[in-house]
């Protein structure tokens, strides 16, 4: 009796103990360097159950937490996804004069990315990111009014 009390303590206190922090919702701003170079990073997490719920957005602080394994965010409880998120360009696809396609637009390029990619990986996501050009701005201007 006494060494299984003793061997049940010892899995006990060697067990990692999950941090059980509880991630928020955030909706980050782009940066100048973001701007600048065409996209932003974004961040989302869902709870595993029920799978129903939906994707949330996070900062790159708690996707960090949620990443070191067993210190931070739960990865049995949450899954996570890194979005690769299109901000500047133009709007729709640009043809040349012999109409083959130059530039894929903002809206497409960020549909397709969902579609093919994100969705596929994390149910739910294309409903909570449905406005394919959230967060853009076109080529004639900088995000803080100057040309």
């Amino acid at each position: 009796m006494k060494n299984q009390y003793k061997r049940t303590q010892a899995s006990i206190f060697s067990e990692e103990i999950y941090d059980p922090k509880q991630p928020r919702t955030v909706s980050p701003k782009p940066t100048e360097q973001d701007y600048q170079r065409g996209y932003m990073t974004r961040y989302f997490l869902k709870r595993r159950h029920p799978a129903k719920r939906l994707p949330f957005e996070v900062d790159e602080r708690q996707y960090q937490s949620w990443a070191l394994r067993g210190r931070g965010i739960s990865q049995k409880e949450y899954q996570a996804i890194v979005v690769k998120w299109r901000i500047r360009g133009s709007v729709e696809p640009v043809d040349n004069d012999l109409g083959y396609p130059i530039e894929r637009g903002v809206r497409e390029t960020n549909k397709r990315l969902i579609e093919r990619v994100y969705e596929p990986e994390m149910s739910g996501i294309s409903r909570v990111l449905g406005n394919n050009l959230l967060q853009y701005h076109n080529n004639s201007f900088s995000p803080n009014g100057n040309p």
